[in-house]
């Protein structure tokens, strides 16, 4: 309201050790499913390798929630 922006999705990684690197990118916002609501489609990347993450409203329309994560891909 009143013209701010605030974030609907946060995650957070605590790093174990100096290679513990991750990013979290968005790559698409679409109703990948019919479904008439729209999800997130986020890129996990870490050392050499990323994942993709999909990510729908809640039932009460409020929160983002996790429904799909693929297998690691990159150098395996």
């Amino acid at each position: 309201m009143n013209g701010e922006l605030k974030p609907e999705l946060s995650e957070m990684h605590l790093s174990l050790d100096d290679k513990d690197l991750q990013s979290l990118s968005l790559v698409d916002q679409a109703d990948m499913f019919d479904s008439g609501q729209d999800n997130l489609v986020l890129q996990l990347g870490f050392y050499e390798n990323y994942r993709y993450r999909v990510y729908g409203r809640a039932k009460d329309g409020k929160l983002w929630e996790r429904i799909l994560e693929t297998e690691t891909m990159g150098c395996l």
